[in-house]
């Protein structure tokens, strides 16, 4: 009786380790995640921005910030007033 209950758990987690390898490699493909992003998507359109992006230039990167401002008139967002 008792190994008919360890060959049973055994086979539970065998059963449990497949269905995670295998839920796992569907969002997977040739090396590259394959991540849906709509068409209407630009990262560097200001479109998305109601009032327009930020003018700040982050000291770490020496890039444009990406956040959109508050009100039509601002030219720094939130964090860079």
């Amino acid at each position: 009786m008792r190994i008919n209950l360890t060959i049973t758990y055994m086979i539970k987690n065998l059963v449990l380790i497949l269905a995670t390898f295998i839920s796992m490699s569907f969002g997977y493909e040739n090396g590259v995640d394959n991540i849906l992003i709509p068409p209407s998507f630009n990262q560097n359109s200001s479109l998305a921005c109601n009032y327009g992006q930020c003018h700040a230039i982050a000291k770490s990167t020496n890039m444009r910030c990406k956040h959109c401002v508050s009100n039509s008139g601002d030219r720094y967002c939130y964090q860079h007033r």
